[in-house]
C-alpha cells in the first residue's frame, strides 16, 4: 500500500521503496521531463485552459495525456511486480528486445536524436521563440544572433520558429504516408495472395513498372502533369 501512494504522490517512488531501482528512476526522468515542459508553456503562458485558454489545446491535451499515462503506468507496473512475486516466470519477447536494445549505444544515439525531434515537433507551440507567422518587415534577412539563433527570412520571420513548426508537416506528411502505404499494400497484398493467377501476376507487374522507373524521372513526370504547385 505504501508503494501505492509513493507513485501517486511522484511516479517511481514506490519502485524504488520496492527494490526496482532502474525502472523507479526511469520513471521519476521521465515524469520530472514532462513535468518541466508543462512548467515551460505555463511560465511562457501558452497552456491551454490555464493561462490562455482555448489555445495550443493540441499539444497541451497531448501534454496532459502523456503525463496521466505515466502515472497509470508506474502503477500498474507496481501491480505487475506485485503479482509476480514469489513466482518464477520467464522472459517475454518484448522483454528480450527491450534488454538487446538498450545495450545498443548506437540504437539509444539514434532514438533519443528521433526522441527530440519529435517532441520539438509535438509541442512546437512550447519551445518556438516567436510565433512562426508573425513578419517583422524591419528586420528581414537578420543574421543568427541572440533574439534569432537562425536569423530571419525576407519577411522577418524567425526561421527557427518556422524550423520547428515545420517539423510538424515533415512528420505529420511522412507518417501519413507510411500509413497510407500500409494499408495500400497489405490491401493489394491480400487480394494478390488470396486470389493469385490474374489478380497478383498484374499487381505484380504494376509494381515493377513502378519500381523499375527512377524517382528523380517519376517525380519530374507528375509535376508536368500535375504542376509543381
Amino acid at each position: 500500500m505504501a508503494e501505492i501512494i509513493l507513485s501517486l504522490i511522484l511516479p517511481g517512488l514506490g519502485h524504488l521503496k520496492k527494490g526496482a531501482v532502474r525502472a523507479g528512476c526511469s520513471f521519476i526522468i521521465t515524469v520530472l521531463i514532462h513535468l518541466g515542459i508543462l512548467l515551460t508553456a505555463l511560465f511562457r503562458e501558452r497552456l491551454a485552459w490555464v493561462s490562455e485558454p482555448g489555445e495550443y489545446w493540441f499539444s497541451s491535451t497531448v501534454l496532459y495525456g502523456i503525463l496521466s499515462l505515466i502515472w497509470l503506468g508506474a502503477l500498474a507496473d507496481l501491480r505487475r511486480r506485485g503479482a509476480r512475486k514469489g513466482e518464477e516466470y520467464g522472459k517475454g519477447y518484448w522483454e528480450i528486445v527491450k534488454g538487446r536494445f538498450m545495450r545498443d549505444g548506437k540504437g539509444l544515439a539514434g532514438a533519443f536524436i528521433l526522441l527530440v525531434i519529435f517532441y520539438l515537433a509535438l509541442f512546437a507551440p512550447f519551445f518556438s521563440p516567436y510565433n512562426p507567422l508573425k513578419m517583422e518587415l524591419k528586420n528581414t534577412f537578420s543574421p543568427p544572433s541572440k533574439e534569432h539563433p537562425f536569423g530571419t527570412d525576407n519577411f522577418g520571420r524567425d526561421i527557427l520558429s518556422r524550423v520547428i513548426y515545420g517539423s510538424r508537416v515533415a512528420l505529420g506528411v511522412g507518417a501519413a504516408a507510411t500509413i497510407f502505404n500500409m494499408i495500400l499494400g497489405g490491401f493489394l497484398g491480400l487480394i494478390a495472395g488470396y486470389y493469385r493467377a490474374a489478380p497478383d501476376a498484374v499487381t505484380m507487374r504494376i509494381l515493377e513498372i513502378i519500381n523499375s522507373i527512377p524517382f528523380l524521372i517519376l517525380a519530374l513526370l507528375v509535376m508536368s502533369v500535375f504542376g509543381s504547385g
